[in-house]
């Protein structure tokens, strides 16, 4: 086969880093880090055996232009409110102006975080305030029946909402998503023989999906079943507890222990199968 067919598998898209046209990525980029020396690790451009990285489209490429229209359209909902019977409907341009704030984060991020592979599904585990989203929207009906004020209560409680929204998904977009991958010979896969003690084993069998999961505190590390063509990988992400997917191998996770203690050995004792050449990158210049 030829070598460094499907190269950007692994490394990732230039243009997800904007990087000079025709130049690839590094093996190795900022804040980036590897394994433990008891894990058998490789990159890109080495290939041979063991684990590899492979990177996903960053999350914020895709929600940083809605996320920042949302404040406008959230600031807008006021002015129907406070200029009454100046603006036709006012009341139902209210409600369709506050409902584009609120859909211009939540639906860019859910499409982003079902984009990676190993992610987990579910509305409310997106990095949105929910709790203080509900106090605001139960109080928000009360000023028409008890006090007008509270309308205004719930409208700042709102901002409150985006404020916090913000740094959670700040807190998710500083660790880029990626996974680690190796290839293996799933015939005689055994999840509870090959897997250590710190995994909670969810497939006996090997199987492109979940396979076993890791409980930390900020989420889980997965291990899951990937499949390319007719090659079989065992994949390693951590998953966050919005369930968007995460480097374990980042300079944000250093310290996180629980983390560190479960990756301090890798979750196989064997350093897989050789890596397909058409998945290896041979730069140009080489």
């Amino acid at each position: 086969m030829e070598q460094g067919l499907d190269g950007d598998w692994l490394l990732g898209e230039s243009r997800w880093w904007k990087s000079s046209q025709g130049e690839k990525p590094s093996d190795l980029r900022a804040g980036e880090t590897s394994p433990p020396d008891t894990w058998a690790s490789s990159t890109p451009r080495e290939g041979g055996r063991g684990w590899i990285r492979q990177r996903h489209k960053p999350a914020s490429s895709s929600i940083l232009i809605p996320l920042a229209w949302s404040p406008f359209f959230l600031a807008m909902t006021a002015v129907p409110l406070v200029f009454p019977d100046r603006v036709p409907y006012d009341r139902e341009v209210a409600a369709l102006l506050f409902a584009i704030s609120w859909l211009l984060i939540l639906i860019p991020l859910y499409i982003a975080r079902n984009e990676q592979p190993m992610s987990d599904d579910g509305l409310f585990s997106l990095p949105l305030d929910w709790k203080t989203f509900a106090l605001a929207a139960l109080l928000f009906p009360l000023h028409v029946v008890w006090d007008p004020l509270l309308g205004w209560i719930s409208y700042l409680l709102f901002w409150l909402v985006w404020l916090r929204s913000i740094g959670m998904i700040q807190d998710i977009v500083s660790t880029p998503p990626a996974r680690w991958l190796l290839p293996i010979e799933t015939s005689g896969w055994s999840s509870s023989g090959l897997l250590g003690p710190r995994w909670d084993v969810v497939s006996e069998d090997w199987t492109t999906g979940p396979i076993a999961r890791a409980r930390c505190e900020h989420g889980h590390l997965s291990i899951g079943g990937v499949s390319r063509d007719d090659i079989r990988f065992l994949g390693l992400t951590f998953v966050h507890r919005s369930g968007f997917v995460q480097d374990p191998f980042f300079e944000t996770k250093a310290a996180d222990t629980e983390v560190q203690k479960v990756l301090s050995r890798p979750p196989v004792e064997q350093n897989g199968q050789e890596w397909p050449t058409r998945l290896i990158v041979l730069d140009e210049e080489e």
